[in-house]
């Protein structure tokens, strides 16, 4: 295996800090997939920002992100964020 992926599911609390803090437990160039329900981290904000204020969060915790996506139609509001370790 080239390297660790680490798969973190979010429920019902924001998990970009605990991706962040648990990065460290990352390879150099480890990958780190983050599902993220945006109506669950707050059911007052848009979506959009919810998104865009994770991925901002993540970038700034010393992970680029790779790729993110909506996972529509098939899950409303809910996001897939992939970043690397650099």
């Amino acid at each position: 295996m080239k390297d660790m992926t680490v798969s973190i599911f979010d429920s019902i609390i924001c998990l970009v800090p605990i991706a962040i803090r648990n990065s460290v437990f990352l390879k150099e160039d480890g990958t780190l997939i983050l599902m993220l329900k945006t109506r669950s981290v707050d059911v007052h904000k848009e979506p959009d920002l919810v998104f865009s204020e994770a991925i901002s969060r993540i970038a700034s915790g010393g992970l680029k992100v790779t790729v993110s996506a909506w996972l529509s139609p098939y899950h409303h509001d809910h996001a897939a964020i992939i970043c690397i370790k650099s």
